[in-house]
């Protein structure tokens, strides 16, 4: 997977954003890749083994080195901080490259962002995987159970989630010199 990350990170490094829109979605790319690229590919089975416990305890050893002004050593807290946030990452990375294109701005619903891509024609095929990936995300965000205790989607889904997303902002910027 790690070889995956660093084809996207090279793929997105080669373009050329012109104005805000554009360079916000490179950036926001950038941090969904960073934070994926931080987690260890054995990081699902080692979460399963750890009791919440165990996770709050590398939490509060995070937050005294942080109390203390020290950068948090490496644990499984921090690989599922970065791990959240490449989540909350790349479900948002799939909105602003809609809104990016068609200039729809007020549109919150995925199925409707979904519709106004298509509208504008957008390639379809990359959206496939939102869905389960919004579904995760606000698993996450509100607090599902499932979502605490263990990943649902494994680091591979995320990863050719991640590699859709690369595909439409490619999409996008061609269209772009058309």
């Amino acid at each position: 997977m790690r070889g995956e990350i660093r084809r996207i990170a090279q793929r997105l490094r080669s373009l050329r954003h012109s104005g805000e829109q554009e360079a916000g979605l490179l950036t926001f790319a950038a941090g969904a890749i960073y934070s994926l690229a931080t987690v260890s590919d054995s990081h699902s089975q080692r979460r399963q083994d750890k009791g919440a416990v165990a996770r709050v305890q590398e939490a509060k050893v995070a937050l005294g080195e942080i109390a203390s002004q020290a950068v948090p050593k490496h644990s499984l807290w921090i690989e599922e901080t970065h791990f959240n946030g490449a989540v909350w990452r790349v479900d948002v990375l799939f909105e602003r490259i809609v809104r990016c294109h068609t200039g729809k701005r007020n549109i919150l619903e995925r199925s409707e962002l979904e519709d106004a891509a298509r509208q504008s024609g957008m390639p379809m095929e990359h959206f496939r995987k939102w869905k389960r990936v919004r579904n995760d995300c606000n698993a996450l965000k509100h607090m599902n159970p499932r979502a605490i205790v263990g990943r649902r989607i494994p680091m591979r889904a995320w990863v050719a989630a991640l590699e859709d997303a690369a595909s439409l902002i490619e999409w996008v910027f061609a269209r772009r010199h058309l």
